[in-house]
């Protein structure tokens, strides 16, 4: 079984606004050019219930990425 350490995250994350949290999130995780990545598909479903569940979200959805996992 895995456990995540979400607040490892929400720490690093946590001073960003929402506004560049995707694009931050997208820089911290990638190596590959990001003019491919959809930014409107990768934010349309991220929960945004709370800060933790944002930074949750756009993290699982970027790992999803072909430009994460090409890394």
């Amino acid at each position: 079984e895995t456990d995540v350490e979400w607040k490892y995250l929400a720490k690093a994350f946590s001073g960003i606004s929402d506004e560049d949290l995707p694009q931050a999130i997208i820089n911290a995780l990638t190596t590959c050019p990001q003019q491919n990545i959809d930014m409107k598909n990768l934010t349309a479903y991220a929960d945004k219930s709370s800060k933790i569940s944002h930074i949750q979200s756009l993290v699982i959805r970027t790992m999803a990425l072909p430009e994460y996992q090409l890394k």
